[in-house]
């Protein structure tokens, strides 16, 4: 497909797609930030709740979903008391 069909994939460096596709680099970028973010809230969380690490590298497969869907709960909630918040100032 497309003239590049026959390069071997080794010629598709990162240097070569952030150079041919700008917009590739910007999402990648985007994407860092967004993993650093949410890193940094992981963070925050395992020092607010006493033993969560604990729970969640030496728990069952079920308390680690149980913590995940309260954690997306919360999230929810939390996004949702923010945008509201917003709109009204």
């Amino acid at each position: 497909m497309g003239e590049l069909a026959e390069e071997p994939e080794e010629v598709f460096t990162y240097e070569y797609v952030a150079f041919a596709h700008p917009f590739l680099l910007f999402c990648q970028i985007l994407h860092y930030r967004r993993q650093r973010r949410e890193h940094r809230v992981f963070d925050a969380l395992l020092q607010m709740i006493p033993g969560l690490e604990d729970r969640l590298i030496n728990g069952s497969e079920e308390d680690v979903g149980a913590i995940s869907e309260s954690v997306s709960y919360a999230s929810g909630i939390a996004i949702t008391l923010l945008n509201f918040n917003s709109r009204r100032r």
